[in-house]
Protein backbone atom coordinates (compact mmCIF):
# COMPACT_ATOMS: atom_id res chain seq x y z
CA UNK A 1 0.00 0.00 0.00
CA UNK A 2 1.25 3.46 -0.78
CA UNK A 3 0.11 7.06 -1.03
CA UNK A 4 0.48 9.21 -4.14
CA UNK A 5 1.69 12.80 -4.23
CA UNK A 6 -1.96 13.83 -4.45
CA UNK A 7 -2.62 11.96 -1.17
CA UNK A 8 -4.60 9.10 -2.72
CA UNK A 9 -4.13 5.62 -1.27
CA UNK A 10 -3.27 2.72 -3.57
CA UNK A 11 -2.54 -0.95 -3.27
CA UNK A 12 -0.29 -2.78 -5.72
CA UNK A 13 -0.42 -6.56 -5.92
CA UNK A 14 2.34 -8.71 -7.34
CA UNK A 15 2.31 -12.43 -7.85
CA UNK A 16 5.43 -14.55 -7.39
CA UNK A 17 5.54 -18.02 -8.89
CA UNK A 18 7.86 -20.52 -10.52
CA UNK A 19 7.06 -21.90 -13.95
CA UNK A 20 9.44 -24.05 -16.03
CA UNK A 21 12.23 -23.44 -13.50
CA UNK A 22 11.96 -19.64 -13.81
CA UNK A 23 10.80 -17.19 -11.14
CA UNK A 24 8.18 -14.70 -12.30
CA UNK A 25 7.01 -11.66 -10.34
CA UNK A 26 4.48 -9.69 -12.39
CA UNK A 27 2.44 -6.78 -11.07
CA UNK A 28 -1.14 -7.93 -11.50
CA UNK A 29 -2.99 -4.89 -10.20
CA UNK A 30 -2.72 -1.37 -8.86
CA UNK A 31 -5.96 -0.05 -7.44
CA UNK A 32 -6.97 3.08 -5.64
CA UNK A 33 -8.42 2.50 -2.20
CA UNK A 34 -11.33 4.96 -2.27
CA UNK A 35 -12.67 4.14 1.19
CA UNK A 36 -11.08 4.16 4.61
CA UNK A 37 -8.55 1.38 4.44
CA UNK A 38 -9.72 -0.92 7.16
CA UNK A 39 -8.86 -4.61 7.20
CA UNK A 40 -12.27 -5.47 5.74
CA UNK A 41 -11.97 -2.99 2.86
CA UNK A 42 -8.44 -4.14 2.03
CA UNK A 43 -9.52 -7.80 2.17
CA UNK A 44 -12.44 -7.10 -0.18
CA UNK A 45 -10.16 -5.34 -2.65
CA UNK A 46 -7.59 -8.16 -2.53
CA UNK A 47 -10.35 -10.76 -2.96
CA UNK A 48 -11.69 -8.91 -6.01
CA UNK A 49 -8.23 -8.80 -7.57
CA UNK A 50 -7.75 -12.54 -7.01
CA UNK A 51 -11.17 -13.26 -8.52
CA UNK A 52 -10.43 -10.99 -11.49
CA UNK A 53 -7.23 -12.95 -12.17
CA UNK A 54 -8.94 -16.28 -11.46
CA UNK A 55 -6.36 -17.08 -8.79
CA UNK A 56 -7.85 -19.84 -6.71
CA UNK A 57 -7.76 -19.45 -2.96
CA UNK A 58 -5.70 -22.62 -2.46
CA UNK A 59 -2.94 -21.21 -4.72
CA UNK A 60 -2.18 -18.33 -2.33
CA UNK A 61 0.44 -19.61 0.10
CA UNK A 62 1.39 -16.41 1.92
CA UNK A 63 0.93 -12.67 1.56
CA UNK A 64 3.84 -10.30 2.13
CA UNK A 65 3.18 -6.74 3.29
CA UNK A 66 4.28 -4.07 5.72
CA UNK A 67 3.42 -4.52 9.39
CA UNK A 68 0.39 -2.24 9.50
CA UNK A 69 -2.38 -3.57 11.72
CA UNK A 70 -5.02 -3.02 8.99
CA UNK A 71 -3.21 -5.05 6.32
CA UNK A 72 -2.28 -7.80 8.81
CA UNK A 73 -5.93 -7.97 9.87
CA UNK A 74 -7.04 -8.19 6.24
CA UNK A 75 -4.63 -11.06 5.57
CA UNK A 76 -4.94 -13.06 8.79
CA UNK A 77 -8.53 -12.51 9.88
CA UNK A 78 -10.51 -11.72 6.73
CA UNK A 79 -8.64 -13.72 4.10
CA UNK A 80 -7.42 -16.42 6.52
CA UNK A 81 -3.96 -16.46 4.93
CA UNK A 82 -0.47 -16.44 6.39
CA UNK A 83 1.01 -12.94 6.72
CA UNK A 84 4.74 -12.60 6.15
CA UNK A 85 6.22 -9.21 7.08
CA UNK A 86 8.27 -7.54 4.35
CA UNK A 87 11.94 -7.87 5.33
CA UNK A 88 12.92 -4.62 3.58
CA UNK A 89 10.18 -2.65 5.34
CA UNK A 90 11.08 -4.15 8.73
CA UNK A 91 14.78 -3.37 8.15
CA UNK A 92 13.92 0.20 7.14
CA UNK A 93 11.88 0.70 10.32
CA UNK A 94 14.71 -0.74 12.43
CA UNK A 95 17.37 1.48 10.85
CA UNK A 96 15.19 4.59 11.22
CA UNK A 97 14.53 3.77 14.87
CA UNK A 98 18.24 3.23 15.50
CA UNK A 99 19.14 6.54 13.85
CA UNK A 100 16.44 8.52 15.66
CA UNK A 101 17.38 7.05 19.04
CA UNK A 102 21.09 7.94 18.66
CA UNK A 103 21.33 11.64 19.48
CA UNK A 104 25.05 11.92 18.73
CA UNK A 105 24.66 10.39 15.27
CA UNK A 106 21.59 12.54 14.57
CA UNK A 107 23.51 15.72 15.48
CA UNK A 108 26.39 14.80 13.13
CA UNK A 109 23.93 13.83 10.39
CA UNK A 110 22.13 17.20 10.65
CA UNK A 111 25.44 19.08 10.50
CA UNK A 112 26.51 17.09 7.44
CA UNK A 113 23.15 17.72 5.76
CA UNK A 114 23.50 21.46 6.35
CA UNK A 115 27.06 21.40 4.99
CA UNK A 116 25.84 19.63 1.87
CA UNK A 117 23.06 22.17 1.31
CA UNK A 118 25.48 25.07 1.77
CA UNK A 119 27.93 23.48 -0.69
CA UNK A 120 25.17 22.85 -3.25
CA UNK A 121 23.92 26.43 -2.96
CA UNK A 122 27.42 27.85 -3.44
CA UNK A 123 28.15 25.56 -6.41
CA UNK A 124 24.83 26.38 -8.02
CA UNK A 125 25.47 30.13 -7.58
CA UNK A 126 28.96 29.81 -9.04
CA UNK A 127 27.67 27.77 -12.00
CA UNK A 128 25.03 30.42 -12.82
CA UNK A 129 27.52 33.28 -13.16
Amino acid sequence: MWTSDSNKAYITVTSHFIFNDHLYSPVIATREIPEVYTGLNIAALLSNILIEWRIKDDKVVTIVSDNGANIKNAINESLCKHHHPCVAHTLNLSVNEAILSNKEFLDVFKKMSNTGRTFQTQCFSIGKN
